[in-house]
């Protein structure tokens, strides 16, 4: 049997790096891979003079990388972190791969040495008390949308969350009674519990929850600070 028939073929890999490898063996979220889904649909796409079909992992050079790369920030105006993360999924699929293709290995040696573009990390700006407190009393408390508009800017800013965390809770995730506390799932299936301020976890009657469902107690902040 030849080599050619023992080798998986490059949509075969791809496959089985997103179904067996992502998917079940290492269970990664679905944002995960979705990132990754796009970055081999913007890579196929850069590639269109070869179908898809007709890859092969030899193919995928270290020129043909750089190349992309240099197509995400130039042609799509895409900064240093997106192009890192893009040059991060090409590297688990190419590490992967690896095992099943040895005749690929110098190639793929070649792109997994590609270093990660340095970027300089601006120091963040901040909020001050009066500038908070400013953004939590602009919702209409008079009406449904604004009490439940200050309570997510409330609980936001008491835990830090990011806003993809927020909108994500659910009703029994946000603890009011007792030691008030919000359950968040971060990027990476990473939770962390963080203690809600008794301003936070006061909240008026009958205000709808992140989580879209009423009861008796949701949340509220009548001042920015503990």
């Amino acid at each position: 049997m030849s080599d050619s028939k023992l080798t998986p073929s490059f949509p075969s890999l791809l496959q089985r790096f997103f179904i067996a490898h992502l998917g079940n063996q290492r269970a990664v979220s679905s944002r995960t891979i979705a990132a990754y889904r796009d970055t081999f649909r913007l890579l196929l796409g850069f590639a269109e003079a070869t179908a898809p079909t007709r890859l092969t992992l030899t193919d995928l050079d270290a020129q043909l990388i750089l190349g992309f790369l240099d197509h995400l920030e130039k042609e799509r105006s895409n900064g240093a972190r997106t192009r890192n993360a893009r040059l991060a999924a090409l590297r688990s699929f190419l590490k992967y791969a690896a095992h099943y293709d040895l005749t690929a290995l110098p190639v793929i040696e070649q792109v997994l040495a590609l270093p990660m573009k340095r970027f300089d990390r601006p120091v963040l700006g901040f909020l001050s008390r009066e500038d908070m407190q400013a953004i939590l009393d602009a919702p209409d408390a008079r009406i449904w949308a604004g009490e439940r508009d200050r309570a997510l800017f409330s609980m936001m800013y008491n835990t830090g969350a990011r806003v993809s965390e927020a909108i994500g809770l659910r009703v029994g995730e946000v603890v009011v009674d007792g030691s008030a506390v919000a359950h968040l799932h971060g990027k990476g299936r990473k939770d962390r519990s963080v203690p809600l301020w008794r301003t936070t976890a006061n909240p008026p009657r009958r205000t709808c929850t992140l989580g879209g469902s009423c009861h008796e107690g949701a949340l509220r902040s009548t001042d920015c600070c503990p």
